[in-house]
């Protein structure tokens, strides 16, 4: 069994109640997002605005498009010429 030290569990405890104004303030609404219709879809980022960055594929084609989810819908953002397309980077871009 793993032993946690003392100074370690302090922290824990600390940080949990520490600033209980933050994280009252903080809401998250958890929701499923559409897809293009195939078996891959993946989301990497969200912006402040709620928009869902990331990449989704189409049923019977497996290539990836870079995709944003904005407005209860999936927008298909194309592959820019090649057979795969993504936005794997935290993007943070509101425009």
């Amino acid at each position: 069994m793993r032993q946690i030290s003392i100074s370690a569990l302090a922290v824990a405890i600390y940080c949990a109640f520490a600033s209980p104004a933050v994280s009252a303030a903080a809401t998250y609404t958890v929701s499923n997002l559409p897809t293009f219709g195939g078996a891959r879809t993946q989301a990497y980022s969200i912006n402040d605005r709620g928009w869902v960055a990331g990449y989704s594929s189409y049923a019977g084609d497996g290539h990836r498009h870079a995709a944003v989810w904005f407005g209860g819908a999936a927008h298909d953002l194309g592959t820019l010429g090649g057979p795969n397309s993504s936005i794997v980077w935290p993007v943070k871009n509101n425009g």
